[in-house]
């Protein structure tokens, strides 16, 4: 396993950048660090580390990337797709990516400017029923772009490999979940897929005086649109917490303002997502997630798919 603090210390990732500088910047402009913080990840194998930095004479804020799962470059292939696909001005924006390292499998790529969606509901900023319209907006048009042809995330992995033994230790009176998860899984039609983000929530959305940007494309692939939705609004409910009235308006103004999308495909992606949720809520306490709001959101969801509604 690759040992990947030295980006976290100031002297030695400058070393590397100025080593590197060619390849990430395109010229060998000396590379001053001013400043670098590591983002706050539930995830400990995973570095994302912002860099406030001096490239010759110009400012430049930079993130670099990295994991000890997923290589980098399937991020690195999609960010330059969607750049060259729409997403490099107006109003919905990826970052520009600078390089990848494959030796290093180190991403980079310019921070843009903004603040995540998740941190306004983290505020108590309940009145976003435009910016959240936004949201729909722009992965409508994600939804629009043409597949690529190289590879992407795998959408098979998405919900294998759960610890239902961790879920079922805290709530024993839960149903058979992995039964669950494969009924859902046989019932997914095969057809209609389409480009997806995969992990589209407002922990990877960022606004912007009115512009709004993706970011975090790790999971892209090929699937049901109704994913990005689901994930959307599964975390928009956790986040809210207990503001049931609010989460349900804004529920209907985000599908509203998408468009046409499949009802039951959406019901039966939302009941994975929060069995999704649910583990990471128990397995990964520093991701402070509430294990018994997810768990009631989860039965509630089961209920509406059993019933039809």
């Amino acid at each position: 396993m690759k040992d990947y603090n030295f980006l976290l210390d100031r002297d030695k990732a400058e070393e590397f950048l100025n080593q590197h500088s060619a390849e990430i910047f395109g010229n060998e402009a000396k590379i001053k660090i001013n400043e670098l913080k590591r983002s706050n990840t539930y995830n400990p194998e995973a570095f994302n580390i912002l860099y406030d930095l001096q490239v010759g004479k110009s400012q430049l804020h930079m993130r670099a990337s990295t994991s000890q799962v997923f290589s980098k470059e399937h991020d690195y292939n999609v960010m330059l797709y969607l750049r060259e696909h729409g997403f490099s001005e107006g109003d919905f924006t990826i970052p520009s990516a600078l390089a990848f390292l494959r030796e290093e499998n180190l991403l980079f790529y310019e921070n843009l400017r903004g603040e995540r969606l998740s941190d306004f509901l983290a505020k108590g900023y309940l009145e976003i029923e435009s910016e959240i319209k936004g949201c729909a907006a722009l992965a409508k048009k994600f939804h629009l772009v043409e597949k690529p042809t190289f590879g992407l995330f795998d959408s098979a992995l998405f919900f294998r490999n759960f610890r239902f033994n961790e879920v079922n230790a805290k709530f024993p009176q839960a149903q058979d979940l992995g039964k669950i998860v494969q009924e859902i899984m046989c019932n997914l039609p095969q057809a209609n897929q389409t480009f997806c983000h995969g992990d589209f929530n407002p922990n990877n959305i960022l606004l912007d005086n009115g512009k709004i940007s993706l970011i975090d494309f790790g999971l892209t692939t090929i699937f049901h649109k109704e994913v990005d939705l689901a994930s959307f609004l599964t975390h928009l409910r956790l986040m809210l917490g207990r503001e049931s009235d609010h989460f349900a308006n804004l529920k209907d103004a985000f599908l509203k303002e998408y468009g046409a999308f499949d009802e039951k495909i959406l019901q039966m992606l939302m009941i994975l997502i929060d069995i999704r949720l649910l583990e990471i809520s128990i397995i990964f306490q520093d991701a402070h997630y509430d294990s018994d709001f997810l768990y009631n959101s989860l039965q509630s969801d089961l209920g509406k798919l059993n019933n039809g509604s």
